[in-house]
Formats: C-alpha cells, sequence, structure tokens
C-alpha cells in the first residue's frame, strides 16, 4: 500500500503571482503521449515537482506546465536532472565508448 505524504502548515502565508497567458501567445510543453498538449493532467500519476496537486481532502487539482519558450519547456522536462555549470560540458551517453 503507498504512503500518504503528511501535509505540513507553511511556516507563513505564501504568495502566489497570477501571470494571465494572453490569447493567441504560444507556450511550448514537453509531454507524454498519453497526454494532449494542451490538456491538464489531472490524475493521480507523477511523482516530481511539476505533476499534480492532490488538496488536504485527496482531491487532484488539475496541472499544466508550460514554458514561454521552447528551451524553458527542454530545461523543465528532458535536461531537468543535467548538472549545469558555465562553460564547456560533455556527457558521455550509456552507449559511448571512450578509447
Amino acid at each position: 500500500m503507498a504512503k500518504t505524504a503528511s501535509l505540513l502548515e507553511p511556516a507563513e502565508s505564501l504568495q502566489g503571482i497570477l501571470i494571465e497567458w494572453g490569447k493567441g501567445k504560444t507556450r511550448y510543453r514537453v509531454h507524454q503521449e498519453r497526454y494532449q498538449g494542451h490538456a491538464f493532467n489531472s490524475t493521480r500519476r507523477g511523482n516530481a515537482r511539476l505533476s499534480p496537486i492532490i488538496d488536504r481532502s485527496a482531491n487532484v487539482i488539475p496541472t499544466l506546465y508550460p514554458g514561454s519558450t521552447l528551451d524553458r519547456a527542454l530545461m523543465e522536462t528532458v535536461f531537468h536532472n543535467v548538472p549545469y555549470k558555465p562553460g564547456s560540458n560533455s556527457f558521455l551517453s550509456a552507449s559511448s565508448t571512450v578509447k
């Protein structure tokens, strides 16, 4: 049986920022094939910071995490766990051979 995470009260009042997208503005999203590009994720699937939110009553709050640029959408998904530091960087894939 899956564990249920305990809810912690925030240390202080949280302040959110509401940003209106505006009609006709392009947003970019990298997503699994099971979801349409414009569809909110209203499932309990996911175990990362961009996963759907569960409220105190165990209801799913549907989520959609787009980026204002393709680079931003890729950095938040595909490249999220790649370490970054300024300058030239090289990465070897599992299929790479070092000679």
